[in-house]
């Protein structure tokens, strides 16, 4: 079932340690580069899942460029 899972990686921008950029929502939020969606979706292929299945399941993955991601 599955492949192995590719690790020692990151996915995403890893904020500058500094105030005020691009990443910064203030009161020490952060904004992600990348969405839940974005992850869920190799797991979702991994468990078998078609693209139609995946747009079903996760509908705001058409909005994101990368939209799978190549960690599993």
């Amino acid at each position: 079932m599955g492949g192995a899972v590719n690790g020692n990686q990151i996915y995403g921008k890893i904020p500058p340690p500094s105030f005020e950029h691009d990443a910064d929502a203030g009161n020490g939020r952060l904004i992600p580069s990348v969405s839940v969606e974005q992850f869920a979706a190799p797991m979702g292929r991994w468990f078998g899942l078609s693209d139609d299945q995946l747009i079903t399941a996760l509908p705001n993955l058409v909005n994101f460029p990368q939209a799978l991601l190549n960690f599993v």
